[in-house]
């Protein structure tokens, strides 16, 4: 890891900590032990290290679904993995990460969209695939339909407007949306699992 990846790293967690607004720039150089010369050497402003954080968000996030999708067993075990890991990302990122990132940050917020768009539709689309054809899923199921309504349910579930951080816990809003739309595509051998990992 270089240093400006050291940099990233260190970013992100103080971003998924205290939210991104909560920190000023001065702050941030001080949280990151860098000299103000030093940031303005590697980034702009505030708001070019918010997305560069984010594009680095994407890049780990992208490592982890593709190990996800080699080391499972079987597609219904990759599925809930992939939920498991974004149920523990919510449950240790202040919410007010996503609602800063999508007020005042909008750029960063639509890399993040076009990552959720790109890379994680085709993650899900294969994994649901997978499944069909080994019978761990329904064999009825519309896949681009499904892939895509799990997305918008996703992206619906970070909508500050429609959940209020300050009311609403993501990480159990998360396991209402995923639940029962899990154990509708299940067969009934795979069912079980489902409800084990929502118990």
């Amino acid at each position: 890891m270089n240093v400006k990846e050291t940099i990233l790293e260190e970013s992100l967690y103080l971003f998924s900590r205290h939210g991104i607004r909560a920190l000023s720039k001065a702050q941030l150089e001080a949280h990151l032990g860098i000299s103000h010369a030093a940031f303005d050497e590697i980034f702009q402003n505030k708001a070019d290290l918010v997305q560069k954080t984010v594009a680095y968000l994407t890049k780990k996030l992208r490592y982890e679904y593709g190990k996800t999708y080699v080391q499972s067993q079987s597609a219904i075990e990759a599925t809930l993995l992939m939920l498991k890991n974004a149920s523990s990302r919510l449950e240790n990122f202040n919410p007010f990460f996503f609602r800063d990132l999508q007020k005042y940050y909008p750029s960063a917020w639509q890399l993040y969209l076009d990552y959720i768009h790109t890379h994680v539709y085709q993650a899900i689309f294969k994994i649901l695939n997978r499944g069909v054809i080994r019978g761990e899923f329904r064999k009825d199921i519309n896949l681009e339909l499904v892939t895509k309504i799990m997305l918008e349910m996703y992206i619906q579930m970070l909508n500050p407007l429609v959940f209020p951080p300050s009311r609403y816990n993501l990480a159990e809003v998360f396991r209402c949306f995923f639940l029962y739309y899990m154990e509708g595509l299940c067969v009934a051998n795979t069912y079980r699992m489902v409800d084990e990992f929502f118990a």
